[in-house]
C-alpha cells in the first residue's frame, strides 16, 4: 500500500516498502510489534530482508549503463566520492554527540568516531528511478 503511495509521489516503490518495514517493526511500535508478529519470526524474516537488499542491488546493478558511465567520469567520480564521503563526515561529526552517551574513556574517541563515520558510508545506498 505504501509502496503505490511513494510511486504516485515520484518516489520508488521501495521507499514506500522500507517506510512500511519502519512502522510495522520495533523500531516505531516497540513491544506491540510482537502483536503484530511473533519474535520466533524475526530471524526468519531477517534473512529475508538480507535477501531482498541483495536482489535490489542487483537490479540496480542492471539498469547500470556503463557506456553512460564512460561519457560522464567526471561527474561519476565526483558522485561516487561524495556518496561515500559526506555520509562519513555526518557519521563522524554524529559521534561527538554519541560518544559521552554510548560509550566510556576506554574507548577513544577516534576510534568511535571512525567506526560511526565507516558504518554510515557503508550502509548508505541511493535509491533513485531510472530516467
Amino acid at each position: 500500500m505504501l509502496a503505490r503511495l511513494f510511486a504516485r509521489l515520484g518516489q520508488p516503490a521501495v521507499i514506500g516498502e522500507v517506510v512500511a518495514g519502519i512502522l510495522l517493526g520495533p523500531s516505531l511500535l516497540g513491544t506491540l510489534s510482537a502483536l503484530i508478529l511473533p519474535p520466533s519470526v524475526g530471524p526468519y524474516l531477517g534473512v529475508i530482508a538480507q535477501l531482498g537488499v541483495v536482489l535490489y542491488m542487483f537490479l540496480v546493478g542492471l539498469e547500470l549503463n556503463p557506456a553512460r558511465l564512460k561519457d560522464r567520469t567526471r561527474a561519476t567520480l565526483a558522485i561516487s566520492h561524495a556518496s561515500i564521503l559526506v555520509p562519513f563526515i555526518l557519521g563522524a561529526l554524529l559521534a561527538l554527540l554519541l560518544y559521552p552517551q554510548l560509550s566510556d574513556r576506554s574507548v577513544p574517541f577516534t576510534s568511535f568516531a571512525l567506526f560511526i563515520g565507516v558504518a554510515m558510508s557503508i550502509t548508505a545506498f541511493p535509491c533513485w528511478r531510472a530516467s
